[in-house]
């Protein structure tokens, strides 16, 4: 199966059939990994712990990830990882497709919003169009950056 159909599964809105997903939370030193079947999977070692969650990523925008909609289980260890940091990091490290983990490269978001119910936690991540850069700021002045200012 090539990184496109996976994609177009990923991104599927019909029909109630959906991949188990390999989620990691991450804040930069707490890494919490979560896998929505019904037992731990070990993956390139990392164990992600079988947990309640849906995900469901929006459409790929001009080749930049589009985000997409975590609602996980209202777990102490997710509250408290969001509750004590302004940014966390979510990844999706892969689907299970046929017994088999497939990896899944570039599904990174640092943008997002939560949102906690009474059992779940809504993240909605937003479109990542910066991928890994970073501009100083000085770039945007009109002294040294004639052609943009």
């Amino acid at each position: 199966m090539t990184n496109s159909e996976l994609f177009e599964l990923l991104t599927s809105k019909s029909g109630g059939f959906s991949l188990p997903v390999l989620i990691t939370l991450t804040d930069g030193k707490t890494e919490l990994n979560y896998v929505n079947a019904r037992n731990n999977i070990v993956f390139n070692g990392r164990t992600y712990k079988a947990e309640v969650f849906q995900f469901s990523a929006n459409a790929d925008v001009l080749g930049f990830f589009g985000g997409g909609t975590l609602e996980i289980a209202r777990t102490i260890d997710v509250v408290s990882l969001l509750e004590q940091n302004d940014t966390i990091t979510i990844k999706i490290n892969g689907l299970l497709y046929n017994g088999e983990v497939v990896e899944l490269y570039g599904y990174t978001s640092r943008y997002c919003k939560a949102a906690f119910a009474k059992s779940t936690v809504k993240i909605t991540m937003e479109k990542d169009d910066r991928l890994s850069m970073t501009f100083p700021a000085t770039v945007f002045t009109a002294a040294n950056n004639q052609g943009n200012a």
